[in-house]
């Protein structure tokens, strides 16, 4: 059986850019904006070749937050959701 790793350890760290939106609270006094951060890195995963895979992100910050995902730093077109599916 052959495997095929999908995604490098190495490249998981900056794999997913999390990106601030900004925002408020409502009010007279808006709340302070929290910085984006990712509290939950994706996961490496190891799958058959030609298999589906599915990677996901846990961000926290003020809403509304933005995502992009990279691969060898190049932005993936329309990969801009918590979560990133690579049908095979």
């Amino acid at each position: 059986m052959r495997y095929f790793r999908s995604f490098s350890l190495a490249m998981m760290a900056a794999l997913a850019l999390l990106i601030g939106c900004g925002g408020g609270g409502g009010g007279s006094t808006p709340a302070p904006a929290v910085a984006p951060s990712i509290s939950t890195q994706p996961a490496a995963l190891t799958v058959t070749a030609g298999a589906p895979a599915s990677f996901s992100v846990v961000a926290a910050g003020t809403a509304p937050l933005a995502y992009q995902w990279r691969k060898d730093g190049t932005s993936l077109s329309g990969a801009t959701a918590a979560t990133l599916s690579i049908a095979s």
